[in-house]
């Protein structure tokens, strides 16, 4: 069994869909779950003061 830091890397080097739900799942089983948000792009959505309104 892979460590994650091993699955990471294994990801990395291949970029396989299949070696990141690998990776996911090591990381899941070790308390990953509460770090889970901060692999997720936070959706602005069109009220981000940045948003150009034409």
């Amino acid at each position: 069994m892979k460590d994650e830091k091993e699955a990471w890397r294994a990801f990395t080097e291949s970029g396989s869909v299949m070696d990141y739900l690998a990776y996911k799942e090591i990381q899941s089983r070790h308390g990953g779950e509460q770090q889970e948000g901060k692999d997720e792009v936070q959706n602005q959505g069109s009220d981000h003061q940045t948003a150009e309104y034409r």
